[in-house]
């Protein structure tokens, strides 16, 4: 049974927001080929945007070029074998479809072979060309113009990675040849992913949130300081604010001390402040 259905547009860019592994697929002039890519990622929302590495060197690079475009399947942990033999070996001498028993059909917009058994998901992308960013970078960017998942791990525009789906979860590198599948436990509620069971380092039961503040209170700053210190001094004692101060004190200047500085038993200092039209 095929649980693949098509996803919308504006949610292809999901597909590989969280960074897994692809396999890249191409065909031209009656050839075709697959190999494993790393590194992918969205780059608009809309249209779709992606951009995905692929060598220059590579055969896939070559048939994609020829094409104009390509396509991305994302591999459930069931074809992580099977991801990393199509990454380690060249299409030239022969077709890895064929040799590895890969099922695939033609897209609905390009006709790019589309893997569904053993994937999560596939998209077919429009190559934009960049040669710059191809020739210095090894970086491909298309538009995708079509894209499916399957609706037991990616139904509603989201994600939804449990443990009963573990098998179609999709593969992530970590580098030196190792892979991991993605987290399935989650401590936010509000993070699609559902929260089965909390990590161990972190409290059990509700989620506790810190008191806003904690420990000693902060120095005032200036405005709470001049306000205490208006309570402590008889009324009329304290200049007014601004240029013209109240019985012709002046304005502070920058290097001069304030003049609640000077302020002693409730008293201002007339000493520290020039008089106006001295």
């Amino acid at each position: 049974m095929n649980h693949f259905a098509p996803v919308a547009l504006p949610h292809a860019s999901r597909l590989v927001n969280h960074g897994p592994t692809v396999l890249v697929t191409s065909a031209h002039g009656g050839r075709r080929n697959v190999m494993a890519a790393a590194w992918s990622m969205p780059v608009e929302f809309t249209p779709p945007r992606i951009a995905v590495v692929i060598d220059k060197k590579t055969f896939t690079h070559e048939l994609a070029m020829a094409a104009g475009g390509f396509g991305l399947c994302l591999p459930s942990q069931a074809l992580v074998d099977l991801t990393y033999a199509v990454g380690s070996t060249s299409g030239r001498d022969g077709d890895k479809f064929a040799r590895h028993g890969i099922e695939a059909r033609p897209g609905p917009v390009l006709g790019m072979p589309v893997i569904e058994a053993g994937c999560a998901a596939w998209l077919e992308c429009r190559l934009i060309r960049e040669p710059h960013a191809e020739d210095a970078y090894d970086t491909c960017f298309a538009e995708v113009v079509s894209a499916a998942a399957d609706t037991r791990v990616f139904t509603g525009g989201h994600w939804n990675f449990r443990v009963d789906n573990a098998g179609l979860q999709t593969i992530h590198h970590l580098g030196a040849a190792t892979s991991c599948a993605p987290p399935v436990r989650c401590a936010r509620s509000r993070c699609r992913t559902r929260a089965l069971e909390p990590p161990p380092h972190l409290p059990r039961g509700p989620r506790r949130v810190p008191a806003r503040r904690r420990g000693p209170r902060p120095p005032a700053g200036g405005a709470v300081r001049a306000a205490r210190l208006r309570r402590r001094v008889p009324a009329g004692r304290i200049p007014a604010r601004g240029p013209a101060r109240a019985r012709g004190g002046a304005a502070h200047l920058p290097g001069q001390p304030r003049a609640h500085r000077g302020l002693r038993r409730g008293r201002r200092e007339s000493r520290l402040l020039p008089r106006a039209g001295a």
